[in-house]
């Protein structure tokens, strides 16, 4: 499969730079985690779920929430089970393939931080962020992870999503700190909660236009209203939930590819830039997919020098990725070196498949102007080497 052996390829190369020992052995922590993740390429869950430090993440789960004793008995019961409900139902795929690559690994003695890109439909990927520990023989063990898609930490989402399964009093005023409730505000947050354990959207929107804006606009309320919003497949509802989510979070990386969704829409291409320079900084990352994006929104303000950039940065870091020619082959257009753009397009026909005729090229506002150079008239023609 062309896809696996890209992947593989790329992961191979990042893991080299990352751990700067090329002629070295493999740090068996990093190659223990990349098993894990080709594992999950192949659908295969089983190694992960084993890998999770099943403890040490619980302790995180129930340490500032009041569960019941019975319930938290259950969950350690059940855990394996319930991680696979609740991560894996949701995970990002690409015509049902799960398509994960290590784009970052920083180690700090016996634990280390590993970020994972998850492909999904249409040149878009979130970002996951794993700490791990090393076990025994240097294997990964999973402490918890932050899912820049989904905008938490792991054991945060178990954990709010226990209270919303439970939904008693003590659970719902533990989940709104540091907000006091009043018995009757514990009472609909209690009820909101419910609505959305059940998946009854209807019934949240009633509730939820009723409770003080103290309650509407805090850390939980705000994401989990998005959520009820994409889930009711209501576009209105949708967009004034990524509004609110916009004006609370608008800089916090965790929802900065949420809010590209809230951003691109509207042609506000610079916050869109900006969210994803954010994103970068947090991670810590080259990720050639990330600087792909970042070059077209850069063409879009106008920063052609800063969009070349990213873009021949993306495609000498991984030459096998898609979207890193096509960054390639708008930013050279873009700042007028048509032989180069050229080049770029004869690899996006040959390698993926494309057949970029002046038609195609002139729906993207980008790609327009290629088609009235001569260079592209006489494409038939041989030109330089891409590479």
């Amino acid at each position: 499969m062309k896809t696996f052996r890209i992947l593989f390829v790329s992961a191979v190369a990042v893991a080299s730079v990352a751990v700067q020992a090329q002629d070295a052995a493999p740090d068996p922590l990093l190659a223990s985690f990349e098993a894990i993740v080709e594992d999950l390429n192949d659908n295969n869950f089983d190694s992960f779920v084993m890998a999770i430090d099943q403890r040490e993440l619980l302790d995180s789960v129930f340490e500032e929430r009041l569960i019941d004793k019975r319930v938290k008995e259950g969950i350690e019961n059940s855990f394996g089970a319930d991680v696979k409900n609740l991560y894996f139902d949701s995970f990002p795929k690409v015509n049902g393939e799960i398509l994960g690559e290590v784009v970052g690994f920083r180690r700090n003695g016996n634990r280390a931080v590993a970020v994972v890109r998850w492909d999904m439909p249409q040149f878009k990927f979130i970002h996951h962020e794993f700490d791990l520990a090393a076990g025994s023989r240097g294997r990964a063990r999973i402490v918890d992870w932050v899912d820049f898609g989904g905008g938490q930490r792991f054991s945060d989402s178990f954990g709010e999503t226990l209270v919303t399964v439970i939904a008693d009093e003590g659970a719902t005023r533990s989940l709104l700190r540091p907000i006091s409730l009043t018995d009757p505000e514990a009472f609909q947050v209690a009820e909101l909660l419910k609505a959305a354990r059940d998946g009854k959207h209807a019934r949240y929107f009633d509730i939820l236009p009723g409770l003080d804006a103290r309650i509407r606009e805090h850390r939980f309320v705000v994401p989990l209203t998005l959520q009820m919003a994409r889930a009711s497949r209501d576009r209105g509802r949708y967009v004034e939930a990524l509004a609110k989510l916009n004006e609370h979070f608008s800089t916090d990386p965790l929802y900065a590819m949420t809010l590209l969704d809230y951003h691109l829409p509207r042609r506000d291409y610079g916050a869109a830039r900006a969210a994803l320079l954010g994103l970068g900084e947090r991670l810590g990352v080259e990720d050639p997919a990330l600087k792909s994006h970042l070059a077209t929104l850069s063409l879009l303000v106008g920063e052609n020098q800063a969009a070349s950039d990213y873009a021949e940065a993306a495609v000498a870091r991984d030459a096998e990725l898609e979207l890193a020619w096509w960054a390639v082959l708008r930013s050279r257009t873009a700042n007028e070196r048509y032989d180069e753009a050229m080049a770029a397009l004869g690899v996006l026909e040959a390698d993926f498949g494309h057949k970029l005729t002046a038609k195609a090229l002139q729906q993207d506002s980008l790609l327009a102007q290629l088609t009235e150079t001569e260079q592209f008239k006489r494409r038939a023609e041989p030109g330089p080497d891409a590479r």
